[in-house]
């Protein structure tokens, strides 16, 4: 077979590999890396709760002092800050980024230790969901609804109506809780990791 130009009489389009079809290539393209990324960023979600699940497990706390210890400077690192601060958002981040390293993949999420800075980006990006399902963010006020303060955890699971969490910095610990959707006082709503 002969490719000489796309307008020869001796090459019509049908004699033509997919290949010389630009936009059906692309298409094709775009549906595979597609794909691809939407499998890793499942993969996000359920790593993440893995890693929590790890860190649950070591007995991630405060030592030595209020929002201090070697975990907390663990996970501030991946913020830039320094102890002592407050690390529920950095737990966050800290399992966010270490997912993220061993899947070879970046998070759209910002790395923070401000759970605000966290669902302000997740709403921008319009990763707030209606209804959390495993790998989930789960986002509360702390005082003012429209204030600065807030806390951030993990969604591990689901079962109908109720959530199990692992969040940091709760009672200076990282712990696993259980809620009931419906029945969360000061709940902001829930993002998508990806």
């Amino acid at each position: 077979m002969s490719y000489g130009g796309f307008g020869s009489e001796r090459n019509a389009h049908h004699d033509l590999p997919i290949l010389f079809f630009p936009p059906l290539w692309l298409t094709f393209c775009r549906v595979v890396s597609f794909l691809y990324m939407s499998k890793n960023y499942f993969d996000l979600r359920e790593l993440m709760v893995k890693v929590a699940e790890q860190e649950l497990k070591k007995g991630a706390k405060e030592i030595g002092g209020n929002n201090r210890g070697a975990f907390v400077e663990k996970y501030l690192q991946v913020t830039g800050l320094k102890v002592p601060q407050p690390w529920c958002a950095a737990f966050v981040s800290w399992c966010l980024y270490e997912a993220g390293r061993r899947l070879k993949v970046k998070p759209k999420l910002p790395y923070t230790a401000g759970s605000r800075v966290l669902l302000n980006a997740a709403k921008r990006l319009k990763l707030v969901v209606p209804e959390p399902e495993r790998g989930d963010l789960v986002f509360w006020t702390r005082g003012n609804p429209e204030g600065p303060f807030g806390h951030v955890g993990i969604v591990c699971s689901r079962k109908s109506d109720k959530i199990v969490t692992i969040e940091g910095n709760k009672g200076g610990r990282v712990c696993t809780l259980q809620y009931e959707l419906g029945k969360m006082p000061c709940l902001l709503g829930f993002a998508r990791v990806a």
